[in-house]
């Protein structure tokens, strides 16, 4: 099973790549508890941790349990998560469908679709992964919607389930419901500083890693809509500075669509970097500037952190403002979001969570300080609170920071008879110890928070939008 037999059919996204079609309906997830303790489920689940993590975590997967004698070259397979990464999204192991010693298959939830993962491994020590087949699952595999629940039955079921996660040291974050103007549940578990036993509270601050983006697409939707910047602009037009044999040929629109053909800035570059010196946006240019494109604009799509550090660059080009102070004036004060901010390694302290991760360090969960840059970025690594995020998707709603059609039809927005905005928002961001999630549809709002390794926080708002889209009302 060493071959890679992808899904039938290449997905097509939607104009924004976080802005995405409801998923299909889930059983409530209990991701750690997925994989038995056989070699391959060991594996297992470290593949799926390091898949939906970034390019670091899969490189470190690669070099331990991926480190097969018979494996192909790391760029490529390096090249191949990157593509599957750009199809599927992020993976939710949901159910095992068979699991023996050595090989093990598992129902996921994409970003965009239910699938069917085989992995399995060797069949001695250290059980070196063996490779992988994905396929689309069949339509009797996948989880039946759960009868109606009411808003109670919501808040109590919700209110229970992250007790048990929090005592089983699974869940710590803040979760945040909204629907029609009405809060229906907020609250705080466990620990924004495991060293100081500092408790995470209804206001903490945690890193968003790249639900940024959603603000960078906002901040980009705004200038559109004041006229300042067209979608078919190339790059040149607006950073002149920037290398014109890659400039001339992209486009905004490219660049917010992951179709710029620019790639990621994580990477070899990135852990051999002195994070302490990435401070402003034109010092991560070196990480990746100078490599070639990985495909013509407009001929492919793959996940780009580097697009989005360049939808930065062009921001601050318009407005003469660092991006954070950028962002500040055309999307956090429209949206009253007081809480939020690009926040430098020095500013991170107060009511701010530290994540704990346990990737590399075994069970013991470690702090995830050294895997952050000095400050955060317009692709991602900035702070905020479940209700600063919550008026950010009321703002869009009352039509507070864009009202043009172009600017609305970038963010999925659509108008009401009745006035205002029909909505829908499906956003996530994870890094080690960093893991959030925006789920909003026209009359109600999810928030999910925490600071540990994903899935904590896209576990809970896969079954917690179930809910809500079978809501008995």
């Amino acid at each position: 099973m060493h071959a890679l037999s992808t899904c039938s059919h290449l997905f097509s996204m939607a104009s924004l790549f976080l802005l995405l079609a409801a998923p299909a309906t889930a059983q409530p997830v209990d991701t750690l508890r997925v994989f038995p303790g056989t070699p391959a489920g060991r594996v297992a689940a470290d593949w799926f941790r390091a898949f939906s993590a970034d390019e670091p975590a899969m490189t470190r997967f690669f070099a331990g349990a991926g480190a097969s004698p018979t494996a192909p070259p790391l760029s490529a397979r390096l090249e191949r998560w990157r593509s599957m990464r750009a199809e599927m999204g992020r993976l939710v192991p949901v159910r095992v469908l068979r699991s023996e010693p050595g090989e093990i298959e598992v129902l996921a939830k994409g970003e965009r679709e239910w699938l069917r993962i085989a992995l399995a491994c060797a069949p001695e020590p250290p059980h070196a992964f063996g490779g992988l087949r994905v396929e689309q699952a069949e339509g009797s595999e996948q989880p039946r919607a759960q009868a109606a629940m009411t808003e109670a039955q919501i808040v109590d079921s919700l209110g229970r389930h992250l007790a048990r996660e929090t005592q089983a040291q699974r869940f710590s974050g803040t979760v945040r419901l909204e629907r029609r103007g009405r809060v229906l549940f907020e609250r705080a578990y466990g620990l924004a500083d495991a060293q100081a036993g500092r408790a995470n509270t209804v206001a903490t601050r945690y890193n968003l890693g790249s639900i940024d983006k959603l603000l960078t697409q906002a901040a980009i939707a705004r200038l559109v809509d004041q006229g300042r910047i067209g979608l078919d602009d190339t790059l040149s037009r607006h950073l002149p500075d920037f290398p014109r044999d890659k400039a001339s040929r992209i486009t905004i629109r490219q660049l917010l669509d992951m179709q710029s053909g620019l790639g990621d800035f994580f990477g070899e570059r990135y852990e051999a970097a002195d994070r302490s010196k990435l401070r402003e946006l034109r010092d991560w240019l070196p990480l990746f500037v100078d490599k070639p494109l990985e495909f013509e604009p407009g001929k492919g799509r793959r996940y780009s952190n580097a697009g989005y550090l360049t939808l930065g660059l062009v921001i601050e080009r318009l407005t003469g403002k660092p991006y954070r102070d950028a962002v500040r004036d055309l999307v956090l004060t429209p949206a009253g979001m007081t809480e939020t901010a690009q926040l430098a390694a020095d500013e991170r302290t107060g009511d701010v969570a530290r994540g704990s991760t346990r990737r590399g360090a075994g069970e013991v969960p470690v702090s995830n300080e050294s895997t952050l840059p000095w400050r955060g970025s317009s692709a991602g690594g900035g702070y905020s609170t479940v209700a600063d995020l919550a008026r950010f998707a009321q703002a869009l709603r009352e039509g507070r920071i864009v009202k043009g059609e172009t600017a609305c039809r970038m963010l999925r927005m659509a108008p009401l008879p009745s006035g205002g905005f029909a909505i829908q928002i499906a956003a996530a961001g994870g890094s080690p110890g960093v893991n959030g999630a925006v789920e909003a549809e026209t009359d109600w709002t999810l928030v999910v928070l925490t600071n540990l390794d994903p899935p904590a926080a896209e576990s809970v708002a896969l079954m917690v939008r179930d809910w809500m889209e079978h809501l008995a009302d």
